[in-house]
C-alpha cells in the first residue's frame, strides 16, 4: 500500500513548476511516515537542487514559524532578526536560482504561500472548498486525488464545480466502479488524442519489456486502462 503511495505522488512532485501538490489522507494511515519516504526517493534519486522536509507543521502555528523552518532548512543566510517580507524576498531569490522542493508534514491550517516566499504558487483558497469534496470523494486514495487534481490544476472555480457535480453522480456506485469512473474522468479530460492512445497502450503493455525499458503503471490505473482499451 505505502509503494503504491508513494508511485502515485513521485510523479507529482519532480514537476518543476512552482505549485503546491497535496495528499489528503485519513488519520493514522502514515501520513508522516509517508512524507518521509517521499523525501528519501527525492534525495536518493537528486531530482533537485535541494529538498527539505518540515515535520509535525500544525505546531507552527504561524505562517513567520514556518518561512523561518524553511529558510533554516535551506540552509540560507537569514539573519533571525529580519522581519517577514525581507526573508521572503531572500527566499524568493533562493528559488529563482535553484530548483529546491519543500516537503510540509502535517499542515491542518491555510498556509499563505506568498507571505512565506513562495513565488508564483497560484492562491488555491478559492476552490479549497470544492478541493476538499472532491478529495473525500476520491475515498482520499492518493492516486485518485493525484489524477483529478492534475486534470484540474489550471482550471476555474466553476470548472472544479461541475467536476464535483460530474463525480456526485458516482455516490451510488460500489467503490471499485468509484476508482474506475473518477480515473475514466481523469482520462476523458486530457485533449490530446494521441496522448489518450499512449496512456490505453501504456495500460495494455504495463508490467512487460519494451527495448530496454519496463514500463511501469500503478494497478488500478492499468486495470482502468485495460478496461477501457478493450
Amino acid at each position: 500500500m505505502a509503494m503504491d503511495i508513494l508511485t502515485a505522488i513521485i510523479p507529482t512532485i519532480i514537476d518543476y513548476t512552482v505549485r503546491p501538490v497535496g495528499s489528503q489522507i485519513r488519520g493514522g494511515v502514515g501520513k508522516t511516515t509517508l512524507a518521509k519516504e517521499v523525501y528519501r526517493e527525492a534525495v536518493k534519486e537528486k531530482f533537485f537542487d535541494d529538498v527539505v522536509i518540515i515535520l509535525n507543521v500544525k505546531e507552527k502555528t504561524s505562517n513567520e514559524k514556518i518561512q523561518k523552518e524553511i529558510t533554516k532548512k535551506l540552509r540560507m543566510d537569514v539573519n533571525e532578526s529580519e522581519d517577514m517580507e525581507t526573508r521572503a524576498n531572500v527566499l524568493r531569490a533562493r528559488i529563482k536560482e535553484g530548483k529546491p522542493r519543500v516537503i510540509l508534514d502535517d499542515v491542518l491550517e491555510r498556509i499563505d504561500f506568498e507571505a512565506v516566499g513562495f513565488v508564483g504558487v497560484p492562491n488555491y483558497n478559492r476552490i479549497l472548498k470544492e478541493a476538499t469534496q472532491l478529495a473525500k470523494k476520491c475515498g482520499g486514495l492518493p492516486v485518485l486525488v493525484v489524477a483529478v487534481a492534475s486534470a484540474l490544476r489550471e482550471s476555474s472555480l466553476e470548472e472544479w464545480k461541475y467536476a464535483l457535480r460530474s463525480f456526485k453522480r458516482f455516490d451510488k456506485k460500489e467503490s471499485n466502479e468509484k476508482a474506475f469512473l473518477a480515473l475514466k474522468w481523469s482520462y476523458e479530460q486530457l485533449e490530446d488524442r494521441e496522448l489518450k492512445q499512449l496512456f490505453l497502450l501504456c495500460g495494455v503493455i504495463a508490467g512487460r519489456s519494451c527495448e530496454v525499458h519496463l514500463i511501469r503503471m500503478h494497478e488500478l490505473v492499468r486495470d482502468v486502462a485495460v478496461r477501457m482499451a478493450n
